[in-house]
């Protein structure tokens, strides 16, 4: 923008930019460590949901450590399924 326009036989103004541009934020980003999710150990197996002719046990794990924005995260399942007590037969009942 023009302030003042030169008068009657003034001579203009210096050409100049008409933005100025400089370099501002030059510090380093503070950095901050990416931290992957980690799971903590498995539990014990849980006790048969059937005394025979076979059932099913379980185990759950937690997550240890959550992973931060650029982390990732903890991979596979929190809990755990297997049979058991497959080859268990059960008595037969008896009327006393």
């Amino acid at each position: 923008r023009i302030a003042t326009m030169p008068s009657i036989g003034g001579k203009p103004c210096a050409a100049g930019d008409q933005e100025q541009v400089e370099a501002c934020n030059t510090q380093p980003c503070h950095f901050k460590a990416c931290i992957d999710g980690a799971w903590a150990q498995w539990g014990q197996w849980s006790a048969c949901s059937k005394s025979c002719e076979g059932g099913v046990a379980w185990r759950v794990r937690k997550v240890q450590a959550e992973a931060n924005e650029c982390g990732t995260p903890a991979e596979g399942l929190s809990m755990q399924h297997q049979a058991c007590n497959v080859h268990s037969s059960c008595s037969p009942s008896v009327d006393c």
